[in-house]
């Protein structure tokens, strides 16, 4: 779990290794909380070789983030874990859960989050990507 501290920005930069991929993901620890749950569009799209997912959580949750083939087959899970309050981001690099490149076509990811003390409720939201070799 590498740490590194960007001194322009209020951004962490963490890079992980799951399910044999490199995750990159970074935390806004600066500004204020968000006051809803949120899913942003990937950035960009289309995109070739990788791409941003960014979201914000308003209170510490239980978070899930997968991405799917149009088939609905789960290609990996980016995120499986209980988070802190904020704005995130991480990027896929286009490979599935065992670290082999995914071919073109579109995917979906699929956000869930829920809020530990139950006082947000719960939020779930799907969006689509086009990856284009």
């Amino acid at each position: 779990d590498a740490r590194l501290l960007r001194e322009t920005t209020s951004e962490i930069p963490v890079a992980e290794l799951v399910d044999g991929q490199i995750i990159l993901t970074s935390v806004d620890e600066g500004g204020e909380l968000p006051a809803t749950f949120e899913l942003e569009q990937n950035y960009p799209n289309p995109f070739n070789p990788a791409t941003t997912l960014r979201y914000r959580l308003p209170v510490r949750s239980s978070v899930t983030l997968r991405i799917f083939d149009v088939l609905g087959r789960e290609i990996v899970t980016l995120v499986d874990e209980i988070q802190d309050a904020g704005s995130r981001s991480i990027e896929w690099t286009s490979l599935n859960g065992r670290g082999l490149q995914v071919s073109s076509g579109i995917y979906i990811y699929r956000f869930e989050a829920s809020a530990v003390s139950g006082e947000a409720g719960s939020f779930t939201r799907v969006r689509k990507m086009i990856l284009i070799r």
